[in-house]
């Protein structure tokens, strides 16, 4: 299938997202065509096929990034009904794959730092990669609208977020 979205970087990417759901506008192939490249993108993440950039873009997409996306999608409501629509539900499975492997990583080399990795290091690990308390708002909201929380990735994802979020809000309040 052609890309003809491959051009764009990923701050391209999610800035016309934003555009298209603050203006409520459902251009179903501009959408299509959006998501097909940032999947492709997060594929070459998942499996490891991250190469150099095209014309100095950067090719893969910051953790918020990956939120404000699957935020788009929720707001919308982009799922498989749509015509087309294979690519939102493999899209936010994925970014949810990406996303705890990402974390899984981030831990990995906390580890290698110390001798084991606690609770804190997994919190701390949700916000090294980019996922502040308003994007694991909204990455919780986005996976529950559009009922993507029925997968290993997808709960041990929201157990992390729930986990970091709960232990951020308890050290701010004592």
């Amino acid at each position: 299938k052609t890309r003809p979205l491959r051009d764009l970087n990923c701050a391209d990417l999610v800035q016309l997202s934003i555009s298209l759901a603050h203006g409520r506008i459902d251009d179903v192939r501009l959408l299509r065509e959006l998501y097909h490249e940032a999947l492709c993108r997060l594929k070459r993440e998942d499996q490891e096929q991250i190469t150099k950039a095209r014309y100095g873009h950067r090719t893969k997409f910051h953790g918020w990034e990956i939120s404000i996306l699957l935020w788009v999608q929720a707001s919308l409501y982009l799922t498989s009904k749509l015509e087309g629509g294979g690519v939102y539900d493999e899209f936010s499975n994925v970014s949810t794959k990406v996303l705890l492997k990402r974390i899984q990583n981030m831990e990995k080399v906390d580890c290698e730092k110390s001798t084991n990795v606690t609770s804190r290091e997994e919190i701390e690990a949700v916000s090294k990669i980019g996922l502040g308390s308003q994007e694991r708002a909204n990455l919780a909201w986005s996976l529950t609208v559009l009922e993507r929380y029925d997968t290993e990735e997808s709960m041990e994802l929201l157990r992390r977020i729930f986990c970091a979020s709960s232990a951020i809000t308890a050290t701010t309040n004592i």
